[in-house]
């Protein structure tokens, strides 16, 4: 349900980016960002990640010389209005909150030394991303990276990522992997871009039968492997 929630969010994000969008939409983001609080408090660190997106996208349209259209600006209500329900929610639950990160935080005192970001909950974090698959796919995730940084695409996927990370040092709240699950459209969208890239590489720099033989190959191994 996260996962339909978070491509539902990011989808009204980006028609919010537009010129054309409509009221209906901007009550569709509250909706879904504040369904998003409530099947996971965590996944506020996602909504932050999101407004980092959009402020900084606003910021670059502005320093390129673009105009400020007055329906950017009126796309902003939704940040604050869930901004405020999200703080509101937290105080009304923040009896449980606390303990909920009181029992976490004996977790990692008992079985992590009491750090927050070990290489072996980092470790656990990638795994849970790319689950069932193996961890290699992450050199198509980084190539994939490098294809949208050259198409200039690369600014959602960095705050998307880097914001959790970032309030997750500064507040000294990390959740289990599984709270990062907001991150795996974007893991999988970014590794399936590196495995195109690579395959018209292979098109190009060597031939077809190489470049079938290997789509061909690759697409049994991630079709079967959730099946065993």
């Amino acid at each position: 349900l996260t996962v339909l929630f978070v491509l539902g969010m990011t989808w009204a994000l980006q028609v919010l980016m537009g010129s054309n969008f409509t009221r209906s939409w901007q009550f569709l983001a509250i909706a879904l960002g504040f369904g998003m609080i409530l099947i996971l408090p965590s996944n506020a660190y996602f909504l932050a990640g999101l407004a980092i997106w959009y402020f900084t996208w606003l910021l670059k349209s502005k320093s390129d010389g673009k105009t400020i259209r007055p329906k950017w600006i009126q796309a902003l209500p939704p940040f604050f209005i869930l901004l405020f329900l999200t703080v509101a929610y937290f105080l009304l639950i923040f009896k449980d909150l606390k303990q909920g990160i009181k029992l976490h935080e004996n977790y990692t005192e008992t079985f992590e030394g009491g750090r927050l970001l070990t290489l072996s909950s980092l470790k656990s974090i990638l795994r849970f991303q790319l689950d069932p698959w193996s961890s290699w796919l992450y050199l198509f995730f980084a190539l994939g990276c490098f294809k949208l940084k050259k198409q200039r695409k690369l600014l959602p996927f960095t705050a998307i990522f880097l914001t959790p990370i970032a309030i997750s040092i500064l507040t000294g709240i990390m959740g289990p992997p599984r709270t990062f699950i907001y991150w795996i459209p974007f893991t999988l969208i970014a590794t399936a871009s590196g495995i195109m890239h690579a395959i018209q590489w292979i098109y190009a720099k060597l031939s077809h039968k190489y470049g079938y033989f290997i789509f061909l190959v690759l697409g049994a191994y991630l079709i079967a492997t959730p099946l065993y």
